[in-house]
């Protein structure tokens, strides 16, 4: 985990259209109830999203996540940093945990995160070049 003023290590894009549904990861192989949560930002080293469920740093999590035609269950991730958004309702950056098991080092997991990763930045893109384009010409 990574401490300090500035978390951000990797480039983390805008998730308009990414849909994500998260659970509590138990060791027993059970699982509690999942819950669509609201993504902020994506990277394919991690998530940031809200949530009026109850997470502790260091709580491991399964995510799954879906953007367009791309599709990825079990995905691992562990809470890294918590912010406290409203009464209700918490910000939670992941990290994924890429040494959880075999599929989380698969190259089906890496290229589906990368995959995600080019679609939202895209769109990313594509939104800076509209502002620029409004700057640059304000007529």
């Amino acid at each position: 985990m990574f401490h300090g003023k500035n978390r951000r290590q990797y480039s983390r894009f805008d998730t308009s259209g990414l849909l994500v549904t998260v659970k509590h990861y138990e060791i027993s192989g059970d699982f509690k109830n999942s819950e669509k949560v609201t993504p902020v930002d994506f990277s394919p080293f991690g998530i940031a999203f809200e949530s009026v469920q109850e997470f502790d740093i260091g709580d491991k999590i399964i995510l799954e996540l879906s953007k367009n035609r791309e599709r990825i269950s079990g995905i691992i991730g562990t809470i890294s940093n918590i912010l406290e958004v409203d009464e209700d309702k918490t910000r939670y950056g992941v990290e994924f945990d890429f040494t959880a098991n075999e599929h989380m080092c698969s190259e089906e997991v890496e290229n589906a995160l990368n995959n995600i990763k080019q679609q939202l930045k895209k769109r990313h893109s594509s939104m800076n070049r509209n502002v620029y384009r409004r700057i640059k010409n304000p007529y």
